[in-house]
């Protein structure tokens, strides 16, 4: 890449490797190379997270993501507030807190005024258990909101992934595969509770 590795770049180099296990070893040579003048491997990265073209293009994924995100929920409507806001959250995760709220200051200067949805009962009756796979060390998605979702949802069961990374079904775990194959194609639902290590 002949691009500058800048601090955004540099965040959303981690961001990207934070996502699965396999990345960390790809994350700590780039930034040895960095430390050496190329920081080429972590804009490769961040081109990864960002999923750019090989034209340079990017697609459209991040603007619709931000805008049912500032659409669903409501939002500070001041800058002011908003850094404020960011510095609060700096303090609880250092790394990433900051950068992350101050993500959604274009939230405040959306030209729509959010609509957020009020939470509807999961209407299950008729329908086999609904599977919900949770990891503890999921960076993007923590832990205690996969408990959440499947404690809102009626009959629903959790398997607990007790591991690193974000989405582990199909990735090549053997327990947690097995499990999600026979969930799908054979309908045997798995034990609520069950945790694979």
């Amino acid at each position: 890449a002949d691009r500058p590795a800048t601090p955004g770049v540099v965040s959303l180099a981690m961001a990207q490797a934070l996502y699965a296990e396999q990345l960390w070893s790809v994350l700590s040579a780039a930034l040895r190379d960095a430390v050496d003048g190329d920081g080429s491997g972590l804009v490769d990265l961040a081109d990864e997270y960002l999923s750019r073209e090989p034209d340079g293009t990017y697609p459209s994924s991040f603007a619709v993501y931000f805008g049912v995100s500032c659409l669903d929920e409501t939002w500070p409507t001041s800058t002011d507030e908003f850094f404020a806001d960011g510095k609060e959250a700096g303090a609880t995760s250092p790394t990433f807190g900051e950068a992350i709220v101050n993500d959604y200051l274009r939230c405040a200067l959306w030209p729509v005024e959010p609509a957020p949805l009020a939470p509807v009962p999961a209407d299950t009756e008729g329908l086999p258990p609904i599977l919900v796979v949770s990891t503890t060390g999921d960076p993007a998605t923590p832990y205690e909101n996969g408990v959440a979702v499947a404690d809102q949802i009626p009959g629903a069961v959790l398997v607990t992934n007790e591991g690193e990374g974000h989405t582990v079904v199909g990735l090549g775990k053997p327990c947690i595969d097995d499990l999600a194959v026979a969930y799908l194609v054979d309908l045997e639902v798995p034990d609520d509770g069950t945790t694979c290590s």
